[in-house]
């Protein structure tokens, strides 16, 4: 561990689904002067846990569209849970949660699969939902954890293990479709 810095606080906005609109608030901007001397990025934004990088769309939000059922899972319903009002939005952000679920939760079998002594990997049935399947195999890691004593880091919180791996989902290269590009007149 190595001492952080306050750089500054900025705004951040998240969409309220009640009433539509953007909420704001301020967010911690850290700066890493080791970071800075190695030439590496050196500010960093701490998000609350309810927040995706860079999107509008909160994640708790988010993981209570990804759990509603089959029957609850209309267009009108998902996207009044997540406050927007496109369903390719809507479907977009589900896809995106559940394929950062699955990274998060690969990386969690791997993890509890490659120490075996602190405990079994808990029992996976194919028509759970991926949150249900991802908070099972976080819980158990956190037993493994517990079970090692003080010789192992601290955890971070499931909700922080979904927002990195949906940082890399939502980093995309900039668009270069047709009407990205410039036309001839």
């Amino acid at each position: 561990m190595h001492g952080l810095r306050i750089h500054g606080y900025v705004d951040r906005h998240y969409r309220d689904r009640d009433s539509g609109k953007d909420e704001q608030i301020e967010i911690i901007v850290i700066r890493c002067p080791i970071a800075r001397r190695q030439g590496r990025q050196y500010t960093r934004r701490l998000l609350p846990e309810f927040l995706i990088p860079r999107c509008r769309i909160r994640l708790d939000h988010v993981a209570e569209a990804s759990a509603l059922g089959s029957e609850d899972r209309r267009t009108e319903r998902v996207c009044w849970v997540l406050g927007c009002i496109d369903p390719r939005t809507a479907g977009r952000h589900l896809r995106c949660f559940e394929q950062a679920a699955g990274c998060v939760a690969s990386e969690l079998s791997a993890r509890r699969a490659m120490s075996p002594e602190l405990g079994d990997l808990p029992c996976q049935t194919p028509d759970s939902s991926v949150l249900s399947r991802l908070e099972r195999l976080y819980r158990a890691e956190v037993e493994a954890h517990a079970r090692l004593g003080g010789r192992a880091a601290v955890l971070p919180s499931l909700r922080y293990l979904l927002q990195a791996a949906m940082r890399e989902k939502y980093l995309r290269p900039p668009s270069t479709s047709a009407s990205a590009r410039r036309r001839p007149p």
